[in-house]
């Protein structure tokens, strides 16, 4: 409270009590009222009397009166005063709230500033390491890809040495001339003339852009053969015993047997009489080519059976258990991929129940690759039931490569010499071109054709029983000619090509590393002399 409102509360205060003691003198000094008139019954009652105030209590009062409204006005002043405080703190303590409350917002800036600038700088260092983990990743990956074209080149030239050995081999094979002790040799084939005489007559030549690729069979007079399907390519012609090539197109196709029948425009063929004789094992055979001689004979190893590729499951038993525990998965197997897992007990497949490991085996063996199986296992105590597509089984890929060498050192194989339903098997060394043909006992009876060279020493035949059976569905068009035949077809002439166009790349290439050498060995012979001319011109100047 200023002074200025304190000083005129006080002049009030004294002129309020200055007016209080004028009173109380005047109200001494005045005179008494006139008495009333008595009432003449009654006398009126005696008032008691009033104790007269002197002079100095009246002084003492108004002091008091005085004191009282100072105090008053003390209080009062004081209470302005604590008022105005009480504002002037309530300011100061709102101006500090909004002081803290503005240095709070500053901190906040100043740590939201710190967190963006702290992630800025996280963010940077996780770029910069994602940039050098990326360009590690990059020159690994570059590392990797190097060697593995360093292996690939490694690998591609050690399989163009092995080829070219096992080319060597093959021609060597091709062109070796017979000695007197074997089977094949000259004098022994033409004692075969009289016996191959009419099934010759049936046999013809097949060809594919001019190529010989196999031989066929003559199935009726007026124009139609059946062949090895998997050799088959673009540009199909027939050179029958003698005239001119024909043109031939594929009528129908049994993939399952890897045989197709092909017609071309002529008449009056001589066509096979086939024999529903089997030929036992050991029985002597000969395969006619379009020559008077057999092209091979040989001798009948194994007894017709199936080569169809059974399902393969892709498990091994546990050992010394006499229920059907699993104790091994094959990786890559139609058991991988359906889930079973090792300890597993198999209980029912398709719905039979099994005991045992030669249970399982049994009802595999009956299921060709692609069935779909529902296997119900025990695992853990409980029972699962899976579903597993049956695959085939793979050779190891090493394993294959050592057997398909060893099998070629006896001259080259076919590209389809496995998964038939039914062939007997014969020592006959045959060419893969040399399949397709027929093939016929001591006594000159066609007892079946020629369908691959599957090995070093065993080639395989349809049955004649079979080729009657299968031809009977071919005429009736159970086979035609499918889009996937139609697919691998035009797939085998395009790889047959890229093959051809490889080996004249192959020998271009060898033919401009020739030149490139005798051109530099031609600029250093040049270098060469031109050096010794400048240092003979040096010592003519000197």
């Amino acid at each position: 409270m200023s002074t200025l409102k304190v000083t005129i509360i006080l002049m009030f205060a004294t002129l309020f009590s200055f007016v209080a003691t004028q009173t109380l003198i005047a109200d001494n000094t005045k005179p008494a009222a006139p008495a009333k008139e008595v009432q003449a019954a009654k006398p009126p009652k005696k008032q008691p009397a009033k104790p007269k105030k002197s002079v100095e209590e009246k002084k003492r009062l108004a002091e008091e009166k005085r004191k009282a409204a100072e105090a008053a006005a003390k209080r009062l002043a004081e209470q302005k005063r604590q008022e105005e405080l009480a504002k002037k703190q309530a300011a100061e303590k709102k101006k500090a709230d909004e002081l803290r409350k503005k240095q709070e917002a500053e901190a906040k800036r100043a740590a939201e500033a710190k967190r963006k600038a702290d992630e800025a700088r996280k963010a940077a260092e996780a770029k910069k390491k994602a940039e050098e983990e990326k360009r590690r990743k990059a020159e690994a990956e570059k590392r990797r890809k190097a060697e593995a074209e360093r292996r690939r080149r490694a690998a591609q030239a050690a399989a163009a040495r092995r080829e070219a050995y096992l080319e060597r081999l093959r021609k060597a094979e091709r062109t070796r001339k017979k000695s007197q002790y074997e089977k094949n040799y000259s004098v022994v084939r033409a004692a075969w003339r009289p016996v191959i005489k009419n099934a010759a007559k049936s046999t013809v030549r097949v060809l594919a852009g001019g190529r010989h690729v196999s031989m066929g069979t003559i199935i009726s007079p007026n124009g139609f053969v059946l062949t090895k399907a998997s050799e088959l390519r673009e540009g199909i012609e027939i050179k029958l015993q003698s005239g001119p090539r024909l043109k031939a197109k594929i009528a129908a196709v049994s993939e399952k047997h890897d045989l197709a029948l092909l017609k071309m425009e002529v008449n009056d063929l001589t066509p096979v009489q086939f024999s529903s004789a089997i030929p036992s094992v050991g029985s002597f055979l000969a395969t006619p080519g379009i020559g008077e001689d057999p092209v091979a004979v040989g001798v009948v190893s194994v007894a017709a059976r199936s080569l169809q590729a059974r399902g393969f499951l892709g498990i091994g038993f546990a050992a010394n258990s006499t229920e059907p525990k699993i104790g091994q998965i094959f990786p890559r197997s139609a058991a991988a991929s359906a889930g079973i897992k090792v300890n597993d007990v198999i209980t029912r497949i398709n719905g039979s129940e099994v005991k045992s490991p030669s249970k399982v085996i049994d009802l595999l063996r009956s299921r060709l690759p692609g069935d779909k199986i529902a296997i119900h296992l025990k695992r853990a105590g409980k029972e699962v039931k899976v579903d597993a597509v049956l695959g085939k089984r793979q050779m190891d890929p090493a394993r294959r490569a050592r057997f398909d060498r060893q099998n070629m050192l006896g001259g080259e194989l076919s590209d389809r010499r496995e998964d038939f339903p039914t062939v007997m098997q014969h020592d006959t060394i045959l060419f893969p071109e040399q399949c397709g043909g027929p093939v016929v006992d001591l006594s000159g009876r066609t007892v079946g054709i020629n369908i691959a060279r599957a090995g070093r020493v065993n080639s395989y035949a349809v049955p004649a029983k079979t080729v009657v059976a299968v031809l009977k569905d071919m005429k009736a068009g159970k086979f035609p000619v499918t889009d996937s035949f139609k697919r691998s077809f035009k797939l085998a002439s395009i790889n047959d090509k890229v093959k051809s166009i490889d080996v004249e790349l192959k020998k271009a290439e060898q033919q401009k590393a020739a030149i490139d050498r005798a051109i530099n060995k031609h600029k250093s012979e040049i270098d060469k002399l031109k050096k010794q001319a400048d240092a003979l011109k040096k010592a003519a100047k000197k």
